[in-house]
């Protein structure tokens, strides 16, 4: 006579539940932490990204800052028409300040002041303009040589010449479609006719832009200190610049522990859900070096 055939007993039931929990509960938890790992990989791949877009675009404009083609010290002088720089600024290669400072300068255009940083946050947002002449535009503020000087002539073609370039980098915040207002690093370049065109975005989640500037004070071709910009006042003087940029994630993830920011002047310590990095280069004003040293 065969055995009796029984089904599985609720005690049984109950332990194959539990197990059946935990087994689901151990592969939610397993696929979260990879989805959320696999998250902040990208956007620390994204700041990577950004950040060294920022970095070499920044130095090679400051590499170029001061050339002014066949002189190194050439003789200006400008036609009748106005421009937006001053006639005692055209040939300084770079300015570094503040907000306040550049907004006295008009080199800004309205709102152009952070407000998604929190003030108490401390970021840096310096203003960077640098000028040089370049040789691949076909109209602008030309530049015309002619036995050692060097004549400016806003709104003409500049075929067969140079053109007088300068460019104002700074920090505003920009409308996003997903995170409302983030902060950006901005381009304002001169238009044809010498005047401040309007401002363009450049890279998204800029958010602390600092330099300091490197001294030659004995004219051997090294910087023997580093200033801030509002300090300084000599800046002919100006060799190398050491470039400070802040990048934020785009959008927030989980909750990180206080990240510390070593800035110029400062140490910043923030705890938001955003991840940051900061990026830090040291660049050769190549073409100053070169002027002062033939100065002395």
């Amino acid at each position: 006579m065969s055995p009796t055939q029984r089904g599985a007993g609720l005690l049984e039931l109950l332990v194959a539940l539990a197990v059946g929990m935990l087994l689901i509960t151990g592969a939610v938890s397993l696929y979260l932490q990879t989805a959320r790992a696999s998250q902040q990989q990208q956007a620390l791949a994204d700041i990577q990204e950004r950040g060294r877009l920022v970095i070499r675009l920044l130095s090679e404009e400051l590499r170029r800052a001061g050339y002014w083609g066949e002189e190194l010290t050439p003789a200006l002088e400008i036609t009748d028409s106005p421009m937006a720089i001053s006639r005692a600024e055209l040939l300084q290669p770079v300015w570094a300040g503040s907000l306040v400072q550049a907004e006295r300068k008009e080199l800004l255009p309205s709102g152009a002041t952070l407000t998604s940083v929190k003030a108490d946050a401390g970021l840096p947002s310096q203003v960077l303009v640098v000028r040089h002449v370049r040789s691949d535009d076909t109209s602008g503020v030309c530049v015309r040589r002619r036995q050692g000087r060097m004549t400016l002539d806003p709104g003409a073609a500049c075929s067969g010449s140079e053109r007088y370039y300068a460019a104002t980098y700074y920090l505003r915040d920009v409308e996003d479609a997903r995170q409302g207002r983030v902060p950006a690093l901005m381009l304002r370049e001169l238009d044809d006719e010498g005047r401040w065109a309007n401002s363009v975005e450049l890279v998204r989640g800029v958010e602390a832009l600092a330099l300091e500037w490197g001294l030659d004070t004995d004219a051997d071709g090294t910087a023997n200190r580093y200033l801030a910009g509002e300090r300084v006042a000599d800046w002919e003087s100006v060799v190398s610049a050491r470039l400070y940029v802040v990048l934020r994630s785009l959008e927030p993830g989980v909750r990180i522990s206080t990240i510390a920011l070593p800035l110029p002047n400062a140490r910043l310590a923030l705890n938001d859900r955003y991840l940051r990095r900061l990026f830090v280069t040291t660049i050769t004003l190549r073409n100053s070096r070169a002027r002062l040293r033939d100065s002395s």
